[in-house]
């Protein structure tokens, strides 16, 4: 079944679903990381990314994109810079 029951998008078990196969088309499992983003910062050639495990272990990904996936609430843009854009919120559909 297409959509959650507020028709906002795939439900979560179906999004879990085509990640773990995209995962195993691509060999992507040593790629993947399991953690906890607390941080974004800003980079000129992207943005370091700090993480905590599981076991309160903390790293940082160096990354040339970033992608803040924050749920169903109106989402913000961040520039190159790091400035934060309000953007407008699509109507939702009831």
């Amino acid at each position: 079944q297409r959509g959650s029951s507020a028709g906002t998008g795939p439900r979560l078990d179906v999004f879990d679903e085509h990640c773990d196969h995209v995962v195993g088309r691509h060999g992507l499992e040593k790629a993947h990381v399991r953690a906890t983003a607390t941080d974004v910062t800003p980079r000129d050639d992207g943005a370091d990314v700090h993480l905590v495990d599981q076991d309160g272990q903390n790293s940082t990904l160096r990354a040339e994109n970033v992608v803040l996936a924050l749920g169903n609430d109106a989402p913000t843009v961040f520039s190159q810079r790091g400035a934060s854009i309000a953007a407008t919120p699509r109507p939702r559909r009831g």
